[in-house]
């Protein structure tokens, strides 16, 4: 993973400060995100709370990479923040996936995962 960053960071069209929000588009960028869910899924394999700490970070890392998350990590993110005792955070980002993520009017490059007028664990 480390290779392919450095070969993207050596690309004359420097991907990581202009092509954030938008890797999957970016083909030379395709390996190296697969090489983050590669990663990840190595972390499953250490059994402690800091792994699934870096496996949920690696995983919203590859959702500000690419915000379309053509490789399916908002999937996993979930049950990493369950893991981790974050059930207000899990609802929100299960929330926002779930309404502005399919508002064909939302801004992609916002790095933030904000809905308009939300309330905390609301009913309903």
């Amino acid at each position: 993973m480390e290779a392919q960053e450095q070969a993207l960071r050596n690309h004359p069209d420097d991907d990581f400060t202009y092509g954030v929000g938008r890797f999957w588009k970016i083909l030379p960028t395709r390996p190296y995100m697969n090489a983050r869910l590669d990663y990840r899924a190595a972390l499953t394999f250490v059994c402690n709370v800091e792994s699934v700490q870096a496996q949920l970070d690696t995983l919203m890392e590859n959702l500000r990479l690419c915000r379309g998350d053509n490789i399916g990590s908002r999937d996993l993110v979930p049950g990493l923040m369950i893991r981790l005792d974050r059930d207000q955070e899990c609802y929100d980002f299960l929330k926002w996936w779930a309404t502005s993520a399919k508002d064909p009017k939302y801004n992609w490059a916002d790095p933030t995962l904000a809905i308009p007028g939300h309330q905390k664990c609301q009913s309903g």
